[in-house]
């Protein structure tokens, strides 16, 4: 290559890199630093946490609404940004649905409802016992057998056969045909009790 060729190449990579640090704003450039610029003084930002009527100061809160652990949502509620209580979230045991005292499911044709604990000697989660104890729940169980009406109501083909048992934990109970099982429950020390069953 000739010498003039490097030296043009030369001057214009110079010149290339001067118009580019000029136009990003990285060239110093004095008469962006003179006080009587054109350019506008930026805004005051006003005081984000103004006192309030009782000396304490507010909070900028960075959410309005929490998940809760069932999948539901709760919104924030004071001053404070505090969200208001998750209701009960009640996991599944093993697995199963989770049953309430006195609710009714169904499960492969059987209508399950637990009514009341008989027996709750578990022992506590990380106590170590001698005798593993036992959960003993009341249940009404309920199924139809025949034709069905269609109209909700049972019809002169349709048998409802219904009773009230006491399911023992992990202890299959036959009824209609079908195995029923209480498969595990709360313990004791929590506000709200619940139950998981199986049917085959």
């Amino acid at each position: 290559m000739s010498k003039n060729f490097k030296i043009i190449t030369l001057v214009l990579i110079v010149i290339l890199t001067f118009v580019f640090l000029y136009k990003t704003g990285t060239l110093y450039a004095p008469e962006f630093t003179n006080k009587d610029s054109s350019l506008p003084e930026s805004p005051q930002v006003p005081n984000k946490n103004p006192p309030l009527k009782d000396g304490g100061k507010q909070v900028a809160c960075t959410m309005d609404a929490k998940m809760c652990a069932d999948g539901s949502y709760v919104s924030r509620t004071g001053p404070n940004c505090e969200f208001a209580q998750c209701p009960a979230y009640m996991p599944p045991i093993n697995g199963a649905p989770t049953h309430e005292l006195n609710q009714t499911y169904e499960y492969n044709g059987v209508k399950i409802t637990p009514l009341k604990i008989i027996d709750d000697s578990r022992c506590p989660a990380g106590v170590m016992c001698v005798w593993e104890g036992q959960l003993i729940v009341l249940t009404k169980l309920e199924t139809s057998i025949g034709a069905k009406s269609g109209s909700g109501i049972p019809g002169p083909m349709e048998k409802v056969i219904t009773e009230e048992v006491k399911l023992k934990m992990n202890e299959p109970y036959n009824f209609a045909g079908k195995s029923v099982t209480l498969t595990g429950g709360t313990m004791n020390d929590k506000p709200s009790r619940v139950f998981s069953f199986e049917v085959k």
